[in-house]
């Protein structure tokens, strides 16, 4: 009939080319999407820096790791250029005895005495900080060029008078550590280059230099003026040299770094992330040990699409993943594993939910004595929702949409798990 015709015209199959403008269009849309939110992240960002209002969540952060795992988020980007992308981390990896140099995802790389000298700051701006080094880097390096990651640590002098600095970490614990030393991370690219004049002017708000050309138009030109503003007030510095147009730039980084014994950052991290009494042989680990079992994850939204790609994300990192589609579920699953003895290592919470939110299905986890690490996953970025959510139980909150490398690092950090995959 002519309506079956017209049925079977509506709900004939596609081709693969047109499969793949579709996919090119999603793919057009998406990145429009999240250059917006970046534009809007930036200006967000800008203002706490000028108004001076810029909170740093403070933490011992295993710097190592977040450098070595940043540098690979770009990996992809860097071959599809057909780039050279190296780190060198020099002496810090040497094995004393062989002489030998180590990568950071072997059991024990680091040296005690690197493991225990660890940065006291925020995780998320700093990984941010060198984010932006390192895609400015891939973005303004031409075809077939070379980018090198060069950290290194300098160590106090012996002459130098011993200082102690007192931080309020996170959760609220105040702590005086001894400074040991800098940490320097440089980032150097065989791309454009710049003048002495565009130099001077580097840092400024707002400053781009051949946008179009180098951009494609695109960027808010707040990034490295963000970016010196965080690492200002970490007490560390971030400049920029040149030799000129078509030889390259070097961005700087440096930032102080503090003796903490590895069994002080065991004890503070396990207080801070359950709240908690562990014995000694249950206390996580932070740095150089390899665990042989998979994190296993529990993923909680209440739209399929976004559990099913949170989950494919994070099992294609090892992890393993059990979903529930709203707070009910949420607290039922981990009820379940309590009973079991198959206990979560992590809960991934959505805020705003059916039936019960995140908030809710935190504070009743807790109250049944779970000391699970819950994540909470929002959208409601106002301080006031972020602070609800942690008083309800959750031990961080991240923005939507997730990015699951700044939720990597933050497994790390806090212990749940021993390295980034």
């Amino acid at each position: 009939t002519h309506n079956g015709k017209d049925l079977r015209t509506e709900a004939r199959p596609i081709s693969t080319t047109e499969a793949l403008e579709w996919y090119e269009m999603a793919k057009e849309v998406q990145g429009n999407t999240q250059n917006a939110v970046n534009v809007l992240n930036d200006l967000l960002n800008y203002d706490k820096i000028e108004s001076g209002t810029l909170r740093l969540e403070l933490t011992l952060v295993p710097i190592w790791r977040v450098i070595e795992q940043t540098v690979k988020e770009f990996k992809l980007a860097a071959e599809r250029k057909q780039l050279k992308l190296e780190t060198d981390f020099g002496d810090i990896l040497k094995d004393e005895e062989s002489g030998m140099f180590r990568t950071l995802s072997q059991r024990f790389a680091l040296s005690k005495d690197v493991r225990d000298n660890k940065l006291v700051g925020d995780s998320v701006r700093v990984t941010q900080v060198l984010r932006n080094l390192i895609s400015n880097a891939v973005k303004f390096t031409p075809e077939h060029g070379t980018i090198y990651v060069t950290t290194r640590w300098i160590e106090k002098e012996k002459t130098e008078e011993d200082t102690m600095d007192t931080f309020m970490l996170r959760h609220g614990s105040k702590e005086s550590f001894e400074r040991s030393g800098t940490l320097t991370v440089s980032v150097k690219d065989s791309g454009a280059g710049m003048t002495r004049e565009q130099l001077k002017k580097l840092f400024r708000a707002g400053m781009q230099f051949n946008v179009n050309a180098l951009q494609n138009g695109k960027g808010s030109g707040l990034g490295l003026y963000i970016a010196k503003g965080i690492v200002e007030q970490h007490n560390g510095t971030l400049a920029a040299d040149s030799e000129g147009l078509g030889f390259g730039s070097t961005f700087t980084l440096t930032l102080p770094l503090h003796h903490v014994p590895e069994t002080d950052v065991t004890s503070t991290v396990t207080d801070s992330a359950t709240d908690g009494e562990m014995s000694d042989g249950e206390k996580p680990s932070l740095i150089g040990v390899d665990s042989a079992d998979p994190l296993r994850i529990l993923v909680v939204d209440d739209t399929p699409s976004v559990r099913r790609l949170l989950c494919r994300l994070l099992e294609k990192r090892g992890r393993i993943c059990t979903q529930a589609e709203d707070g009910n579920q949420a607290v039922e699953r981990v009820r379940e594993s309590m009973v079991s003895g198959l206990i979560f290592d992590a809960v991934l919470m959505d805020y705003e939910m059916p039936e019960m939110n995140g908030p809710v299905a935190a504070q009743i986890m807790r109250e049944m004595g779970s000391d699970v690490f819950i994540v909470g996953i929002t959208g409601n970025l106002l301080r006031e929702d972020v602070d609800y959510f942690l008083s309800c139980g959750a031990n961080a909150v991240l923005p939507k949409p997730l990015n699951i490398s700044d939720l990597e690092v933050l497994l790390v950090e806090h212990g749940v798990a021993n390295h980034a995959p």
